[in-house]
């Protein structure tokens, strides 16, 4: 901006001299009524007065009315409230959809996995995503890497088998009824 300043105060005072110049020698070059009512004309006013009422207007202009600084908080509250809410949209449905998958897939503590997974969920056109993912096929890559998280299968360990109780011994009853029928 200085420069243009410069710049400026460089030409004003170029037109300045050529205006001097073209003045009859009798009159003084820097006359500053003359100056200034050449200044106004050039900006399209015919007075001083003119060109103050338009600064006042833009100065009432450019200041808020209190009405319209309490309408700005007021709307910028409510978008705060708006973020605030669904963010908390956004977290309950990721949870709730999280926290019944991972319940039917036999994760033992669905607030654990909810937490590794709380920032990755969106939710979009109504569906829950993690990771672009279903939330199944997350806790499916999930167990993957992380198998502590959920229960063991039946078909899962060491090969122990799962233990099962031994047969019930049969009363002298049911084994005399075995015999009398065979």
């Amino acid at each position: 901006m200085g420069s243009e300043e410069t710049k400026k105060q460089s030409n004003d005072s170029q037109e300045q001299n050529q205006s001097t110049q073209n003045q009859p020698q009798g009159q003084s070059a820097s006359d500053p009524e003359k100056l200034l009512q050449e200044k106004l004309k050039e900006l399209g006013f015919n007075s001083l007065d003119e060109l103050k009422e338009l600064k006042e207007k833009a100065e009432k202009l450019s200041k808020e009315s209190p009405e319209d600084k309490n309408l700005q908080e007021e709307v910028t509250k409510l978008q705060n409230q708006l973020k605030e809410l669904e963010t908390a949209y956004r977290t309950e449905k990721v949870r709730a959809s999280l926290v019944s998958a991972a319940t039917s897939l036999g994760v033992i503590d669905p607030d654990v996995v909810f937490l590794l997974a709380k920032e990755k969920g969106e939710v979009k056109d109504g569906k829950v995503l993690i990771d672009g993912k279903s939330p199944e096929e997350f806790l499916k890559e999930l167990k993957e890497k992380k198998p502590y998280l959920f229960r063991a299968s039946d078909k899962e360990g060491s090969g122990a088998g799962v233990a099962k109780e031994p047969p019930r011994e049969k009363t002298p009853q049911e084994k005399l009824s075995k015999l009398l029928e065979g």
